[in-house]
């Protein structure tokens, strides 16, 4: 997460609409893919393909919310402290994301919302706390989420559906036994993203531990469970982080309430609906 100054929009640019060639799991990875996972433990040694398989199983939903709070911190820099609050929906294939800050009162209001429909593709906007809104671009995608360790185009990476990830071997994360899975992207395509280490507790269906490294080895995220909470067929990560090891950068993010399988209303990802949920 490239972390902004709380005076600058963590948004800029103006603003195409964009495609992708294959599945879209946006806010479900690595933000969202903490929210929770179902209680999914089968007999035998399940292959690569088929933990991945889970943990997408588990995410799916026809709606949910979630209310957090992010800490941002960076060296030298005094902590930043945001709340937010993330909703999706799915209406047939049509999916919907919105990611709004409630605190503090400086950022209120700043969201990005985005939208795949079935034909692939991708659009949205972002909401600036006056209620200014822009579309969403490329240029868009590559901005940090409120300033944080996680950008918004890392919430539409689709390294889950990556060819012929492997298990590299076996380790522990959050008091849970995990495998973990090495996964490439296709031959010939390019990006600053050369392997994603994924640390997959097959008793939760839950990635606890996801791993980012460059085509020259170097680690440049790391996304890392730190508390697990169950709740009726689900589990959920309550306590994340993000880090960025180059430079130094942290994102603490708690999740206090969350709801799944639910029905969302399609006005709440409108500038009109942002603008009614802000005065509830």
């Amino acid at each position: 997460m490239r972390l902004l100054p709380a005076t600058h929009s963590p948004f800029n640019g103006p603003l195409p609409a964009l495609r992708t060639r294959r599945r879209f799991t946006a806010a479900i990875l690595i933000l969202l893919s903490f929210l929770s996972g179902a209680m999914a433990e089968t007999p035998g040694t399940p292959t690569a393909r088929e933990l991945i398989d889970r943990v997408l199983a588990a995410q799916r939903t026809a709606g949910f919310t979630a209310k957090g709070r992010m800490v941002i911190t960076r060296p030298a820099t005094p902590a930043r402290t945001l709340q937010f609050v993330v909703k999706g929906r799915q209406s047939g294939n049509t999916k919907d994301f919105l990611y709004l800050a409630l605190y503090p009162a400086a950022d209120k209001g700043r969201a990005v919302v985005v939208r795949k429909d079935a034909s692939g593709s991708i659009t949205g906007f972002l909401r600036e706390p006056d209620g200014k809104t822009t579309t969403l671009t490329q240029s868009g995608l590559k901005q940090p989420l409120f300033g944080s360790d996680l950008s918004i185009h890392e919430l539409n990476e689709d390294f889950w559906t990556w060819p012929a990830p492997v298990i590299s071997g076996q380790g522990t994360v959050c008091r849970r036994e995990c495998q973990i899975i090495d996964t490439r992207p296709p031959k010939g395509e390019g990006g600053p993203v050369a392997l994603v280490r994924l640390w997959i507790s097959p008793e939760t269906a839950l990635p606890l531990r996801i791993e980012t490294y460059s085509a020259a080895g170097q680690l440049t995220k790391r996304t890392e469970c730190r508390n697990i909470v169950k709740s009726g067929g689900h589990y959920s990560m309550e306590k994340l982080t993000i880090e960025s090891p180059a430079g130094g950068q942290l994102t603490s993010i708690d999740f206090s309430k969350g709801t799944r399988d639910i029905e969302v209303p399609a006005q709440d990802f409108t500038p009109e609906g942002i603008a009614l949920i802000l005065k509830d």
